[in-house]
């Protein structure tokens, strides 16, 4: 959608990756979670953001030994990019939301629905539910 421009021109880009987790020792919140956003918007748009601008912070633990709470904001040309990534928020929130000129998308991740707006329509796209991680070993 996004390549046939059917979105029209993008403006808005947000992505949650969320829950409530346990601390990992070896790891934060960024180094976690944060690779999944990037990775789609890289996929979305074949490019990387370019500056990069976060706010975050550390409330179960030392701050020195990593954040559990953290908002990305960013930039690709014109279009404004924030992500928001949480080892200390419920429920359980994988999603992304595109934001065009003509429609937006919703996607949510983890029930695999994807839902467009356009103006006062809304309805859902047909797609087939998967578990890519599982897909990806049978491959492997």
């Amino acid at each position: 959608m996004i390549e046939n421009y059917e979105l029209g021109k993008i403006h808005i880009v947000k992505l949650k990756w969320a829950n409530v987790e346990p601390l990992f020792e070896d790891r934060d919140v960024i180094f976690d979670l944060a690779p999944h956003p990037f990775d789609i918007i890289n996929y979305l748009f074949k490019k990387n953001p370019e500056e990069v601008f976060c706010i975050g912070n550390a409330y179960r633990r030392s701050k020195s030994k990593g954040v559990e709470a953290v908002f990305i904001n960013s930039t690709l040309g014109e279009i404004i990019l924030n992500i928001e990534l949480s080892w200390l928020t419920p429920p359980k929130t994988r999603s992304l939301v595109v934001i065009g000129s003509n429609k937006s998308v919703l996607v949510n991740c983890t029930a695999q629905l994807v839902e467009v707006i356009e103006g006062n329509k809304t309805y859902n796209l047909e797609i087939i539910p998967n578990n890519t991680i599982r897909d990806e070993l049978r491959r492997f």
